[in-house]
């Protein structure tokens, strides 16, 4: 047994550890995703399609990380939890205030997921390349935030390994439909599409 990453749909995702921890990050997406009971629920930031905990099954000692635990004083937190470490790092654009948004860098045994959280391309991403970033999950909608190109080049930016296209059409959370938007603009040969409810061994 492997600790897996799910994509759930939009922003949303579920990480399982080898050890049985269910960590969910930015609940939201519609659908019976959210059953398997949370040990950890992480939050970027409270948009109605990043923060709906009351979507998840939580364990009666479920603790709820958000940006607001994650700054401190101005300062990115990182936390460790049952083996996990969760780093905080920038995200923001036009849409998403510096001050009230997180991305989150998880190491998992020895390896490091990105989840950016919502965000354009920033030059803080420049400092994630000396951390060997092996799974980025970066959006690409072109509207609320950062589209395809521009998140390719934050792949570049921050050399990770793989670059997962998530939060690719804003539709998807009214209907929980897949839509293509964006995908077929992606030619790095980091990329890996993941569908709704598909996972990955890390």
């Amino acid at each position: 047994m492997k600790n897996k990453l799910t994509f759930l749909g939009h922003g949303s995702l579920k990480l399982t550890t080898i050890d049985g921890v269910v960590v969910y990050i930015d609940p939201a997406f519609p659908g019976d995703w959210y059953s398997e009971a949370a040990d950890l629920i992480l939050i970027s930031h409270h948009h109605g399609d990043h923060d709906r905990v009351d979507l998840v099954e939580r364990k009666a000692d479920c603790v709820i990380w958000d940006n607001k635990d994650m700054i401190r004083n101005g300062e990115y937190q990182t936390k460790e939890f049952r083996g996990l470490i969760v780093r905080a790092v920038p995200a923001y654009n036009k849409n998403h205030k510096k001050e009230e948004s997180v991305g989150f860098v998880i190491t998992v045994d020895d390896k490091k997921i990105y989840l950016s959280g919502d965000t354009s391309k920033i030059n803080e991403m420049a400092d994630l390349a000396k951390l060997e970033i092996d799974y980025s999950l970066m959006p690409i909608d072109g509207h609320y935030n950062m589209g395809p190109q521009e998140a390719q080049d934050c792949a570049e930016l921050i050399k990770t390994k793989c670059f997962i296209p998530i939060h690719n059409d804003p539709r998807s959370m009214q209907d929980g439909k897949e839509y293509d938007t964006g995908l077929k603009q992606l030619n790095s040969p980091k990329v890996r599409i993941l569908h709704h409810g598909e996972s990955i061994e890390i």
